[in-house]
């Protein structure tokens, strides 16, 4: 039996400490997609295999995530808590809910305030996919689509914190999503109407985003009554403290 040399597996460490760099360093943070496998065997200098061996041992860590269509995305700064991942995945569909509302309005909120254009584009790029896929009824699609949609106003907020916390839940809410797309009959999937966060995000309307974002949730989860008076209240008391003015103007 021939030998193999060592090189290929440290040129896999170190390019596997390479990409992990760029991720702690903030370079890439958190929910951005990291550069095409192509451009990363130019800049790297290395060959295809072992940027995608790189690439599958981080996915594997759970700080990279490969999304079918969209490319690879930055999922943690950190290797993944194995026990939060086993407590999410194990947690009760209601809980799951209560949490994403703490975190999908004030996403919505912080984003309407924040937001760029090139967020922008982002969030409208991912609702289109969305939409076509409901179209096309392909359920791999939609699920990709619609994290990445989720994903994208999340992003569009500018905090690292709330990015991270959000990339956490992907794996159950896509995991969920699923689940609901398999209860479905036949030809239909699980759409609830986006266009109107995307709206009062674009009008940088922090209240109504956040409006908005309580009204789908209430409508994927109809357990919760979208008519709340509560949460409308810390809702408007929310944006009234926080101001609409973007944080770069102040």
């Amino acid at each position: 039996m021939a030998l193999r040399p060592h090189r290929p597996v440290s040129l896999v460490a170190e390019t596997i400490d390479a990409l992990q760099r760029e991720v702690t360093s903030g370079t890439w943070a958190v929910g951005e997609r990291i550069p095409t496998e192509a451009e990363l065997v130019e800049q790297l200098g290395v060959g295809r295999g072992t940027v995608r061996e790189a690439v599958r041992a981080l996915t594997y860590s759970g700080i990279l995530e490969v999304r079918r269509g969209y490319g690879t995305f930055v999922r943690s700064d950190t290797e993944t808590s194995d026990a939060l991942q086993r407590r999410l995945l194990q947690s009760d569909h209601h809980e799951v809910f209560e949490v994403r509302r703490a975190l999908e309005v004030e996403a919505a909120l912080l984003a309407a305030q924040r937001r760029t254009e090139e967020d922008l584009e982002a969030i409208e790029n991912a609702l289109e996919r969305r939409t076509a896929a409901v179209s096309n009824l392909d359920v791999d699609e939609f699920i990709a689509a619609d994290i990445a949609f989720h994903q994208a106003v999340v992003l569009a907020s500018h905090n690292r914190v709330l990015t991270q916390l959000y990339a956490e839940f992907e794996p159950k809410l896509s995991a969920d999503l699923r689940r609901q797309c398999a209860a479905l009959p036949e030809g239909a999937l699980p759409d609830v109407d986006h266009r109107s966060i995307v709206a009062a995000i674009r009008a940088q309307d922090a209240e109504q985003a956040a409006h908005a974002a309580l009204q789908y949730l209430s409508e994927a989860d109809p357990s919760d009554p979208s008519d709340d008076p509560t949460r409308k209240k810390v809702v408007r008391l929310r944006s009234e403290v926080t101001g609409t003015e973007p944080p770069s103007a102040k």
